[in-house]
């Protein structure tokens, strides 16, 4: 499956701006509380959340497997004059950083629900127990897979105000017993060949608050619990699922 191509247009189409405005305030709330400052964003993507974070005088380092992310979020630190390290790598290679123990890790979006399996998540996690110091945090960001029990929300509209005009949206499916597939449609017209479509799918782990809880438990505990970036309880209707862990 092709993961960077979905990865992709979620870069590109996502609302970025409005984003980073709920959730750096939000997540920054939580590590300032728990005195974290050397935090580690894993599948940080092009960057946008790790040097926000740095902006708010965290010292960052970004992990993410693709490099031309790597070299965008080296770019972007540079035009935005912040200091954050980043490394060409997947979950299991953050073990092996120089710059580890971390006080914090950081998760978001449905970055962690790419991995291979579920035997392999519960890897990464042991990887992540050992890579933060004692009491360090561990916070998730997934999309709330329960939601979509209902097809009337498996259907997202993603942003985009560029020309010529085009329409994103984006697409969740059941996928066998713990898999969703992940579909991006774009419609945009072309003055030379009229209206085209463009689809691209992946299939992402169906990593539920459940399911979380029972592969983070041999090593953290579960401290808070949250359905959105804006504070909101986690309920079986949330869009999201935010967790907070804390290494045993």
């Amino acid at each position: 499956m092709n993961f960077d191509a979905i990865a992709g247009q979620a870069d590109r189409f996502g609302n970025w701006d409005a984003r980073l405005k709920l959730e750096i305030p939000f997540y920054s709330a939580i590590l300032q509380r728990h005195d974290a400052r050397r935090v580690c964003d894993l599948g940080c993507g092009s960057g946008r959340h790790t040097v926000a974070f740095a902006q708010m005088g965290f010292d960052m380092t970004g992990v993410d497997p693709n490099p031309d992310y790597i070299a965008s979020a080296r770019e972007r630190a540079n035009e935005n004059q912040v200091q954050a390290r980043f490394h060409a790598g997947g979950f299991d290679d953050v073990g092996n950083l120089a710059e580890a123990p971390f006080d914090a890790l950081t998760i978001l979006g449905n970055a962690l629900s790419l991995s291979a399996s579920m035997p392999a998540v519960a890897q990464h996690v042991e990887v992540f127990a050992r890579v933060l110091r004692s009491e360090g945090l561990l916070i998730i960001q997934e999309p709330n897979y329960h939601q979509f029990d209902d097809p009337e929300k498996r259907w997202k509209t993603l942003s985009s105000s560029t020309q010529p005009p085009r329409l994103v949206l984006k697409h969740f499916a059941p996928w066998g017993e713990d898999r969703y597939a992940v579909e991006f449609l774009t419609i945009e017209y072309d003055e030379h060949s009229g209206w085209k479509q463009d689809i691209r799918r992946s299939s992402v782990l169906a990593l539920t608050s459940e399911r979380l809880h029972s592969l983070l438990d041999p090593y953290f505990a579960i401290i808070e619990e949250y359905g959105y970036a804006s504070g909101e309880a986690y309920s079986a209707e949330s869009p999201d699922c935010i967790l907070v862990a804390q290494r045993r």
